[in-house]
């Protein structure tokens, strides 16, 4: 069977190699089960990037016409006729949203009476109003508009959350609650040495956030005015950000606010040494604008870690509601670090609680899942 999968994420070509930001060649196991074969259309990048995402079985088209939401819509028609014979070719057509090129190869796909699945991983109102630029706010009603069709009329659709995406966006088919952050089961004894961390005396609450530092909508501003709020009590903090694109920006508004010696732009690191930057925190932060469910905080409670975080897409399906702050409120993510300074007692408790609660997370309890409904889409 000819699996078509489109998606607005930038691959980077090498040698003939493709390399990706967070798809890793283990990750085409749903699409390349039996006898497929899968082509990925997707948008080309010039940034070389750290993981490997090519695969036996996988073919990449990387297209150039779309580089900006703005860029999207002048460049439609070109756009169009790219994937109408990658459409043409394919049995199943599998479609990551939100996503441009999601939305126009569903139009595609269903004139021509293909079968259509949504991958639905974020709220496509929130990634473009947040997306940072003035085109993404403007066009963030319409695209909210489109993927909302285009999933609505899908024959399958599979959901990273529990309840939050599926209220926005239903689908006419079948559905499945099912994450697409798959962690392998941790031992006992990372959750006692987060414990042993979390007791020792502490002069300084160390932070970190992972994520693209260029994206704004990941809310490194909100943890900024938070860290200005905090040092104006006398609590010291310490804030680490791993993860591509460009600190100018960040650390220009660090100055700002005041807290520009104690903010560290650690840049991209190998995924196997993820864990290592999760352990070396008291805290991780994610007062992002926008989410679907991230992996960031699935793997950082996977290691006891405790957590303050925006109530953005499905992240309160992972974190207690006492250490939520709504989107944008610098003040309640303050509140929620100076509690974790002062009360190791409830470091403990919320630490304990994230470790059991990753467990719903493990790849042994929902790959079976993942792979139990693909099959069923591509019987259909």
């Amino acid at each position: 069977m000819k699996i078509l999968f489109v998606h607005d994420h930038r691959f980077y070509e090498q040698d003939g190699v493709y390399y990706s930001m967070k798809f890793s060649e283990t990750i085409w196991k749903p699409y390349v089960m039996g006898d497929n074969i899968v082509t990925v259309f997707a948008r080309k990048s010039k940034t070389p990037c750290p993981q490997v995402a090519s695969c036996d079985k996988v073919k990449f088209k990387l297209s150039n016409n779309y580089s900006s939401p703005f860029s999207a819509v002048t460049n439609y028609r070109k756009i169009k006729k790219e994937l109408e014979p990658y459409i043409n070719q394919s049995d199943r057509v599998i479609v990551r949203m939100p996503s441009v090129l999601g939305v126009i190869a569903s139009e595609i796909a269903i004139v021509k009476r293909k079968k259509i699945m949504a991958e639905v991983v974020g709220d496509a109102y929130d990634a473009y109003k947040y997306y940072g630029s003035f085109s993404g706010k403007v066009l963030a009603p319409v695209f909210r508009y489109l993927n909302k069709r285009a999933i609505s009329r899908c024959d399958a659709a599979i959901y990273v959350t529990q309840d939050y995406l599926q209220d926005r966006y239903p689908t006419r088919g079948f559905g499945c609650a099912c994450s697409d952050v798959l962690i392998e089961e941790v031992s006992p004894s990372v959750l006692s040495k987060r414990l042993e961390r979390n007791n020792r005396p502490k002069r300084k609450l160390v932070c970190g956030e992972i994520g693209n530092v260029s994206m704004p909508y990941k809310g490194y501003e909100i943890m900024l005015r938070a860290m200005r709020i905090l040092r104006e009590r006398g609590i010291r903090i310490e804030y680490h950000i791993v993860g591509g694109g460009n600190p100018v920006d960040v650390l220009k508004i660090a100055e700002k606010y005041g807290v520009g010696d104690s903010v560290f732009y650690d840049g991209m690191i190998d995924h196997s040494l993820i864990y290592e930057f999760y352990d070396s925190l008291d805290v991780y932060v994610h007062p992002s604008f926008t989410e679907g469910l991230p992996r960031a905080v699935v793997e950082a409670i996977s290691r006891g870690c405790p957590c303050a975080v925006s109530d953005a897409g499905g992240i309160p399906e992972l974190i207690d509601s006492e250490f939520i702050h709504q989107t944008g409120d610098a003040n309640k993510l303050a509140d929620d670090l100076m509690r974790f300074y002062r009360d190791k007692e409830v470091m403990n408790r919320v630490s304990v609680a994230n470790f059991e609660r990753a467990k719903a997370y493990y790849a042994a309890t929902l790959e079976r899942k993942r792979l139990d409904f693909y099959s069923k889409f591509y019987t259909l």
